[in-house]
């Protein structure tokens, strides 16, 4: 079916929200309204996390419910999480922007209206940085096979000669493709297998080795994982799903094309996912979202501002600093959470208070295992959920290096470049992830008073799942080294940097092993029984790794824990229907859920 053109989307959005024949948009209301109506009961609300997740969900929770108190617990000096911008001297007056954390944002999927929005409410529109899909760093992304750079196809921005030449090239590219062209000829999973690796799901569907090294190197820079261990059923959601309801996922992508319903052409650009239905209930809340997207965000490939990716959680920070029911308490770690002896609430033990405070509801945006730990649920999960791998984490290695002006480019103009699996330790001993041109990838960001001599910055990202079974991890005065020992190796670069940084972030990437969606609904019955209902989790240990993930997950919890104990859904299943019973974890494992719902919208 043929996508509307995004002006065009809005209106459906309005027009959903205003037909009575749309019956399962209109009954979202008690969810999420064009214009919201704080609702009558007044609640005392923990946020544990101050990273961007829980910044979100604070922010989400005070601005819905002026009437409640919102408290939010750090643990450490300054909020933001991972996120953090620097600017760096480099002499003659002149400094450049380092990023230690993500740098940049992609509007993709669900996820990123809500992003847009958060970015509306906070007022910093004015400030961003764009860098636009007709951009060189947009259309010129790489990998490095072990020998070379080698440029990866763009069909939004390369011929179809183009791309069948580069395609025909190179005998990686090649042999990817040919294994992705034929997937519709391969046999469908067997029944009752619920979750498998990337790698076995490429494999199986590709019958490709090309094909997986290939996309280890694009994990490489999302999760810094391994796609033999990460999660096809979670990662891989849309396509894993498709191949399940038909014969491969070709077929099952055309028989969805096929389809005719509400959703198909009001959320046509966005890919929805069965996990994506929760996201769906608050669509109401993100009126100035959609007007945005359709007027001018879907032109840009990521953005960015002028000050780096810190102004968005700095923003939010300001936004709840002015608010008269938030607090924020930073360098308090929160050490115990039990429920309350009460009908309703719990306590919660901070660091060096004997005593513990009460809240009526929290919501958990840190790890998964700190939780466990820190609630002393029963860490026994059930057999399905424990037959793979636990949950784990990744630590990364960042090093920002700048360098002095120079007559010739010291690499292709471009975004950067990941490193797959495939290249051989001896070439890469250090374990890099891939190099990212951040002059390019990201212009206009640094002070330089002469703009015809511009430095020239890296970063390198090392580590991930390479320091899994290493017995000495390296140490952060040792990852300056390793960046220049990678930029001299690949690209010939033998200058010394006239500014450079090193960061190493100890377990800062979740790991979605297979098994990750069983266990998540383990969890999920685990802690509804414990707390039902009073506390609940966001963030990027349970249901999305990126930033987008973090905001859409947190926006939506704090807008459940207010707005719960509404019962008369009569459109949702009745194991969804209490509300108050929720975790933060609902849909997850729920495809067919979502799939019975949105059949009833025909």
């Amino acid at each position: 079916m043929t996508e509307p053109p995004p002006i065009v989307i809005f209106s459906l959005l309005k027009r959903a929200y205003t037909s009575n024949a749309r019956q399962c948009l209109s009954r979202s209301r008690a969810y999420g309204t064009i214009v919201d109506k704080p609702l009558p009961r007044a609640r005392d609300i923990a946020i544990i996390g101050g990273g961007i997740t829980g910044l979100t969900a604070a922010y989400k929770a005070a601005k819905l419910s002026p009437q409640s108190k919102v408290t939010v617990y750090e643990a450490k000096s300054r909020l933001g999480g991972w996120i953090c911008s620097d600017y760096v001297d480099i002499g003659n007056g002149d400094k450049v922007l380092f990023e230690s954390g993500p740098r940049s944002l992609r509007l993709s999927g669900l996820q990123g209206l809500f992003t847009t929005q958060l970015i509306n409410e906070v007022g910093i529109n004015e400030q961003i940085k764009w860098v636009m899909k007709d951009s060189p760093s947009a259309a010129n992304r790489f990998i490095h096979d072990g020998t070379s750079l080698v440029r990866m196809p763009s069909p939004e921005h390369d011929s179809l000669l183009s791309t069948v030449t580069t395609l025909a090239t190179n005998p990686m590219l090649f042999r990817a493709a040919a294994g992705m062209a034929f997937e519709f000829l391969r046999p469908p999973r067997g029944p009752g297998t619920e979750d498998e690796s990337i790698e076995s799901f490429l494999m199986r569907r590709t019958r490709s080795k090309a094909c997986c090294d290939l996309v280890s190197a694009v994990f490489h820079g999302i999760y810094a994982g391994s796609i033999s261990k990460l999660s096809a059923a979670t990662i891989l959601e849309l396509p894993y799903d498709l191949e399940g309801r038909a014969r491969s996922v070709t077929e099952g992508m055309i028989l969805e094309s096929q389809k005719e319903n509400l959703l198909a052409p009001l959320l046509a650009p966005f890919k929805l996912k069965p996990s994506d239905y929760r996201l769906y209930l608050e669509l109401g809340d993100l009126s100035v979202a959609w007007e945005r997207y359709a007027r001018e965000m879907r032109l840009a490939s990521i953005f960015s501002w002028e000050k780096g990716l810190e102004t968005l959680p700095r923003a939010v920070e300001s936004a709840l600093k002015q608010m008269s029911n938030v607090i924020i308490r930073c360098s308090t770690p929160v050490r115990r959470i039990q429920a309350s002896g009460s009908a309703d609430g719990m306590d919660i033990w901070i660091e060096g208070q004997a005593k513990p405070i009460h809240h009526s509801a929290a919501v958990w945006t840190d790890s998964k295992s700190t939780l466990e730990n820190v609630t002393a649920l029963d860490k026994s999960p059930s057999p399905l959920a424990a037959e793979n791998s636990q949950e784990t984490s990744v630590s990364v290695g960042v090093v920002n290096l700048c360098f002095p002006p120079t007559e010739h480019p010291l690499h292709p103009n471009g975004f950067g470049y990941l490193i797959p699996r495939s290249v051989p330790y001896s070439f890469n001993p250090e374990c890099a992830l891939g190099v990212l041109f951040d002059s390019t990838a990201l212009p206009g960001q640094d002070v330089v008073r002469d703009s015809n001599r511009m430095p020239t910055k890296f970063t390198v990202m090392l580590g991930g799942h390479w320091w899994d079974n290493m017995l000495k991890r390296p140490k952060a005065d040792e990852l300056a080294d390793m960046a220049k020992a990678v930029l001299r190796r690949h690209l010939g670069i033998t200058i010394e940097p006239c500014a450079i940084r090193s960061s190493l972030h100890y377990n800062c990437i979740p790991q979605y092993t297979v098994g990750h969606l069983q266990r998540m609904a383990e969890f999920r019955d685990r802690l509804s029984k414990a707390f039902k209902g009073r506390l609940r989790v966001a963030g990027s240990s349970f249901t999305g790794a990126g930033v987008n993930d973090s905001i859409a997950s947190g926006w939506c919890v704090a807008s459940e824990i207010v707005r719960d104990g509404d019962r008369t859904r009569p459109d949702m299943p009745l194991n969804l229907v209490d509300r108050e019973m929720w975790t933060g974890l609902e849909g997850i494992a729920d495809g067919e859920f979502v799939r019975t719902a949105l059949s009833r919208q025909q």
